[in-house]
């Protein structure tokens, strides 16, 4: 096996012992009566893109989340005239405490046994699953060249913060190919990540309200943005032309012009 010496001296060491998420009913828990010992600000990162994040009250008991909230605590516009955004959040985030204790989540790392397809899977230790990475990614940089490892999640002008920036990082100075996230199916801007470094250039989405034509381009938003799609609508009453693009009828371009 190859080796390779890379600095990481200044990198601390992950605990091997990673606290797992215990098994609980959700059903059986939410049948009793709904009593909590805290409540907790929440959010989530993961459930859409533009603006995200709304603000969650957790209801939570002995370290179980019982209930999730949306507080629409959100100020106003300054301009009058322009809807309220309370209280922003979607069906998505009042049950992703479904998605945690679901219990057929991966929480620990699992390593395949047999053939591909056969489902069946071992459970093994943080320490041996980061060895094997490891081994496995420095044999192809020492035998093959750093050219023939992708990381297919862009540069840091496009990527997702802290749930990327590490690992596009660490491929960026081993010299291997980073092509834009989501490059398969060619949905990045960029052109404008080249040119500005950034790829948002969009106002909130209460500015929404004013414009002369919305374009919604191959997206849909009524599913993947469910916080903001509210304002399409009102400046669709207010005057603005809906336009959608999708290769199917779905259930944004139901609302468009």
């Amino acid at each position: 096996m190859a080796t390779l010496a890379l600095g990481l001296e200044g990198l601390a060491r992950p605990d091997p012992a990673l606290p797992e998420v215990r098994d609980y009913s959700l059903r059986a828990l939410r049948q009793a009566e709904l009593r909590w010992d805290r409540v907790v600000k929440a959010s989530h990162i993961t459930n859409c893109w533009y603006q995200r994040s709304c603000n969650f009250n957790l209801y939570v008991k002995d370290g179980v989340v019982l209930r999730e909230e949306q507080v629409g605590n959100y100020p106003a516009p300054n301009d009058p005239q322009v809807p309220d955004p309370n209280p922003r959040g979607c069906q998505k985030g009042v049950c992703f405490a479904h998605r945690m204790y679901d219990p057929t989540r991966v929480k620990y790392p699992l390593k395949r046994i047999g053939a591909r397809g056969g489902q069946r899977w071992q459970r093994v230790s943080w320490d041996q699953a980061l060895t094997e990475i490891a081994d496995v990614v420095i044999d192809v940089l020492t035998t093959e060249g750093p050219q023939t490892i992708i990381q297919g999640g862009g540069t840091r002008v496009h990527s997702l913060g802290s749930e990327g920036i590490g690992i596009n990082a660490l491929f960026e100075a081993l010299g291997s190919p980073l092509p834009s996230q989501n490059v398969e199916i060619g949905d990045g801007h960029l052109g404008a990540g080249t040119t500005a470094g950034k790829i948002m250039f969009a106002d909130s989405a209460d500015n929404w309200f004013y414009a002369d034509m919305i374009l919604v381009w191959g997206g849909n938003p009524a599913y993947t943005n469910i916080p903001n799609f509210h304002y399409l609508n009102e400046a669709r009453y207010n005057g603005t032309r809906v336009i959608a693009i999708a290769p199917d009828y779905n259930a944004s371009a139901i609302h468009a012009d």
